[in-house]
Order: C-alpha cells, then sequence, then structure tokens
C-alpha cells in the first residue's frame, strides 16, 4: 500500500472518531421526552380531589385515555413499570417520580431538570401516598440504578 493510501486512511479514521465523539457531547445532558412524563393536575379529571393521591389521579387518567401506565402493587404502593408505551428495563431503569410540592419532596434524594427547564425534587413518598394538590406538578423519569 503506497504511503497516499495510508495517510488516506488515517484521515478518514480520524476524522470518523472525531464525528463519534462530537455526536456523543452533542446528546449529553439533554433530557429524552421520551423518557419524561409531566403530570398536571386538572380538576376536570377527578372533581374530588380532597386526600386523593397521584395514583388516584393517574388511575382516572387512564380511564380518560389521557395516559398509558402499567404498574403493580406492592408493598409501598404502586410501583409503575410503564407509561405511554415506554417500559424501564428492570435490571438497569426505573420510573423515579419528582414533583414540585416542596410538602412531599426533597432535593437531598435528588432533583430533575425537566426539557421546559423546570427543576423538581425525587418525591418523598411513592404516588399511592403522594397526595395531589392543584397548581402542583408531578413528574415521572426515567432513572438509571446505580
Amino acid at each position: 500500500m503506497n504511503t497516499a493510501k495510508k495517510l488516506l486512511l488515517v484521515v478518514l479514521a480520524l476524522a470518523i472518531s472525531v464525528a463519534a465523539v462530537l455526536g456523543m457531547v452533542a446528546c449529553k445532558g439533554e433530557p429524552d421526552v421520551d423518557t419524561e412524563v409531566i403530570i398536571s393536575i386538572d380538576q376536570t379529571v377527578l372533581p374530588d380531589l380532597a386526600e386523593k393521591s397521584l395514583a388516584d389521579y393517574m388511575a382516572a387518567m387512564k380511564e380518560k385515555n389521557k395516559i398509558q401506565y402499567e404498574g403493580t402493587v406492592r408493598e409501598y404502593g404502586l410501583y409503575v413499570e410503564s407509561i405511554n408505551g415506554r417500559k424501564a428495563d428492570a435490571k438497569t431503569e426505573y420510573w423515579g417520580l419528582f414533583t414540585d410540592d416542596e410538602e412531599f419532596s426533597n432535593e437531598a434524594y435528588g432533583t430533575y431538570t425537566a426539557t421546559d427547564g423546570t427543576t423538581y425534587a425525587m418525591a418523598s413518598v411513592g404516588a399511592s401516598s403522594l397526595k395531589i394538590k392543584v397548581g402542583k406538578k408531578y413528574v415521572w423519569v426515567i432513572q438509571t440504578l446505580s
């Protein structure tokens, strides 16, 4: 192989490597909208909100075809496995719950910045125990197990 061909192959390999690295850097930190579901409380979905949990509200949303989810009720309440067709890989992922309701969240557990730029704190209780409030938002986000 002559020197010109070798040089061309080296330049081509370098260009492919640079493109791959730039592609990874460009994607870093950008939320994936398929892994984020924001729920805003709307009294037309569930008129009587008194003492209702997020799990109750989601069940009412599901009945009205406003959300699709699958989950199981376990010892501590509803464990969400999939939302709107996006299933968490049980070996590496889970649906984490975040909210802007300071009564039911704790930044020490973690925070999440949504695609709209709003930062939410991780819920301090699960969906079955989290009492919903008008004006508050509840965000389900795919999280990676560590």
